[in-house]
């Protein structure tokens, strides 16, 4: 007397599914309908009753300034008891053991003795096999000494006159200090903005100077209105005669809008179709 009515399509009736909304499961199992009882990682226990993966770490490394050739270490505690992966970072970058650095896969990395080139943000990556947490950053200043008191590391690489212990840049003849732009680059100013090469948005003009801030300095700004081609703030009669007058094979002319190096019918179109105050 009761209709066989199979509502999710999964060939059980109703009357017998456990889970008669559900096309995957016909009984509700550990998770419920709705919900797989995948068990993704196949500890025995199903996706949807695992613990989040989250690592607690309780002390995380300090900011340090020491003078070169001083030893110093970074440490990081984890909150729960487990079998945890370190792997620290300078400047984003892994370190590995060599002999002067010892623990960089372990919960404390030690440098003895620091040298100037150390200097920069120090960091913990810890995994244990279910999750990754990054520590809190740490700083380290080193600052020069007038003589290298750890005369293991009295070695001039670069031959730049600065022992290394005391050279931000052992390897870069040029620089003793990373700067702006990075050891092995040079932090030279070619257009006089304030702005070194290496990060400069418009060589060869000012970025300071971006009058529609948006971002873009004016030296490399596209201009608001390029049929104004006089400059005087409308496109008019003015304009089309500079345009006609540069009719033809124009290569790097103003009124060459499209950049092919030909002044044509398209630029004309373009003029024509801003015509009026910019």
């Amino acid at each position: 007397g009761i209709a066989e009515v199979d509502s999710d399509g999964d060939a059980t009736p109703d009357c017998n599914d456990g889970c008669p909304t559900d096309p995957l499961k016909i009984d509700p199992g550990v998770c419920g309908c709705g919900i797989a009882d995948t068990d993704s990682d196949g500890d025995g226990t199903p996706d949807c009753n695992e613990e989040p993966c989250i690592i607690v770490i309780d002390d995380q490394p300090d900011d340090l300034s020491v003078d070169a050739c001083d030893d110093v270490s970074f440490a990081v505690t984890i909150v729960d008891v487990g079998t945890y992966t370190y792997q620290w970072r300078l400047n984003g970058q892994p370190l590995t053991d060599d002999g002067r650095i010892v623990g960089a896969t372990t919960a404390n990395v030690a440098i003895s003795p620091v040298l100037r080139s150390d200097a920069g943000l120090y960091d913990a990556l810890v995994s244990d096999g279910c999750t990754t947490t990054l520590s809190l950053t740490a700083t380290l200043t080193v600052a020069p000494i007038g003589d290298c008191t750890c005369l293991r590391l009295a070695t001039d690489s670069d031959g730049d006159g600065v022992d290394d212990c005391n050279d931000g840049c052992p390897n870069d003849p040029a620089k003793v200090d990373p700067g702006v732009c990075g050891c092995g680059v040079s932090d030279v100013d070619s257009d006089g903005d304030g702005v070194a090469d290496c990060i400069d948005v418009c060589p060869g003009f000012d970025d300071g100077i971006d009058s529609d801030g948006d971002g873009v300095p004016d030296g490399c700004d596209t201009p608001p209105c390029p049929a104004d081609l006089d400059g005087n703030g409308v496109v008019g009669g003015g304009d089309l005669a500079v345009l006609l007058g540069s009719w033809g094979a124009c290569a790097g002319c103003a009124a060459d809008f499209n950049g092919d190096g030909v002044v044509d019918a398209s630029e004309l179109a373009v003029l024509l179709g801003a015509w009026g105050p910019c």
